[in-house]
């Protein structure tokens, strides 16, 4: 899902309505709610491209890092039951802690020492999309991306995890630094057109679409074998044998149109849509080390995450 798709869901979602002049520009009638977000305007042109940006001087240029895109990806926020959730451990201490690191990271015990050690409080994103895989039929399949902040990394398995949480902050832990919602999102559109992808090719039926092809190809592989004969038959006319060649050329144009018609019949599209984001934060002890073996020499940081119970870097 681009930019523009995304603007128009959250600007429709909450009862406004959007409507495409042209090429990324569009013309949107805003809700009650959201016109302070556009400096109290009841309406606005909104450009998604810098060219047609400089060519519509009047109006809103959203990109990412812009002022209106960054207020509408916090919209969601102010209407969700619940945007943060807080997850609620057993416990926050790892016994051990130099025995588990040098586990870790393969390092000999003389070989690092912990400088220092904090918890903070580490914010992941869970992303809920939507898929839509079209063919003859309209599948709908909910897709669930989590996003490690900090480390701006894609964790799968996450949601087989039971995690436990609040509403009602119960942490008071810094937060270490992260990098920013939309710049997560893009981590999770990206892995969602890659599984969309790898499901829409599970979903589209090659096999039958090799079969069709094929049908149509020797058929009309037989018409101009038909009319080739009749263009060389003795004592036929410039007039008809010009007819026939025109012919020819307009049954290689039929065979390509109906087997561009198969391949969009038997092939499936996807497209992703995402419904909402919340954000969690996860209790994690953050160590500083310093590391002396195997020649390398320098600090560097890890954390250990008591919902996933393992390091991370």
């Amino acid at each position: 899902m681009d930019l523009q798709q995304y603007v128009t869901e959250v600007i429709e979602a909450a009862g406004g309505l959007v409507m495409p002049v042209e090429y990324a520009l569009c013309y949107a009638l805003l809700p009650d709610d959201m016109k302070d977000i556009f400096g109290g305007r009841e309406e606005a042109s909104l450009v998604f491209n810098y060219e047609v940006a400089q060519e519509n001087p009047g109006s809103e240029f959203i990109t990412f890092g812009s002022y209106i895109l960054d207020r509408l990806m916090h919209y969601p926020s102010k209407k969700a039951i619940s945007m943060l959730r807080y997850a609620v451990v057993d416990k926050i201490s790892l016994s051990n802690p130099e025995e588990k690191i040098m586990r870790e990271l393969n390092l000999r015990r003389a070989g690092f020492r912990i400088i220092k050690k904090q918890t903070v409080a580490s914010p992941w994103i869970l992303f809920t999309l939507k898929t839509i895989y079209t063919s003859d039929d309209i599948i709908e399949q909910p897709e669930k991306i989590w996003i490690d902040a900090v480390r701006g990394k894609y964790v799968e398995h996450m949601n087989d995890l039971g995690i436990f949480y609040s509403v009602e902050q119960n942490m008071e832990y810094a937060v270490p630094d992260t990098i920013e919602i939309a710049d997560a999102y893009k981590i999770a559109y990206r892995v969602i057109k890659q599984k969309a992808e790898a499901m829409a090719k599970k979903l589209s039926t090659y096999k039958n679409l090799g079969r069709e092809i094929e049908r149509i190809t020797d058929y009309y592989e037989d018409l101009q074998e038909e009319n080739v004969r009749r263009i060389g038959r003795k004592g036929i006319s410039a007039e008809r044998k010009s007819e026939l060649k025109d012919k020819s050329a307009s049954l290689v144009l039929e065979r390509d149109r109906q087997i561009r018609e198969m391949t969009e019949k038997y092939s499936v599209k996807a497209e992703a849509y995402l419904e909402n984001g919340i954000i969690y934060f996860f209790p994690e002890t953050e160590y500083t080390i310093n590391i002396t073996d195997k020649g390398i020499a320098g600090e560097r940081k890890l954390y250990y995450n008591y919902v996933i119970k393992k390091f991370l870097y």
